[in-house]
């Protein structure tokens, strides 16, 4: 008889084990979604950050007055104005951010005969 309550003792302590462990896991999720939303709750500006054109920008008069620039630090490419055509490949800087979209002038130390744009 004696061997049966051993046998139900190391069983509950088994489960108590396993329930602490997923108690753990379920700690450990909870704060890192929480970390994961609040960083994507803040609002991120972009002017300053350099990048390169990644499909050639019109000037605004031209019928298609925008292009793609790529971030420095982002995986996706943005949807950007400038004040006069930019052609792929050219370095940039953000001048502006209004929501996903950016303005961009060429960046003034790799295209020094481009002055840059400032705001008006």
């Amino acid at each position: 008889m004696p061997d049966g309550s051993i046998n139900a003792g190391v069983a509950l302590a088994g489960a108590i084990g396993v329930i602490v462990i997923g108690i753990g896991v379920i700690a450990v999720m909870t704060t890192m979604l929480r970390r994961l939303r609040e960083d994507d709750a803040l609002p991120r500006t972009v002017e300053g950050v350099q990048g390169i054109v990644a499909s050639g920008i019109a000037p605004a008069h031209e019928s298609r007055p925008h292009g793609e620039v790529s971030l420095d630090g982002e995986l996706e490419t943005r949807i950007a104005v400038a004040d006069s055509a930019i052609a792929r490949g050219t370095r940039i800087v953000v001048v502006e951010q209004h929501g996903g979209r950016v303005k961009v002038a060429p960046h003034p130390l790799t295209n020094p005969a481009t002055p840059p744009q400032t705001k008006e």
